[in-house]
């Protein structure tokens, strides 16, 4: 496969590091495609293990050890857990 440069950022300053997927040009529909996919299936993931957490949640146990790995994060944003429900922690 032949990869033309020419209409690129990289051709005009010479660096030719930064033609990035302009190899990819021919298969744009099947890279698009392949990063939707991957991004619904981190959203599913991420949900999924969400809703599982959730329900599993324990309100005397720390996050820590009951092996959360989600919910602390969430936690940070300003969404909390109560009473099996999630809620504002912001003031």
């Amino acid at each position: 496969m032949i990869v033309n440069t020419e209409r690129t950022f990289a051709a005009a300053i010479n660096a030719p590091w930064l033609i990035g997927n302009a190899r990819l040009t021919e298969l744009s529909g099947q890279l698009l495609g392949a990063h939707v996919a991957h991004a619904g299936l981190i959203m599913f993931w991420t949900g999924t293990t969400t809703v599982i957490e959730t329900l599993r949640y324990t309100p005397g146990v720390p996050l820590y050890e009951q092996g959360m790995i989600l919910l602390p994060p969430k936690r940070n944003f300003g969404l909390g857990c109560r009473r099996r429900r999630f809620v504002s922690c912001l003031p």
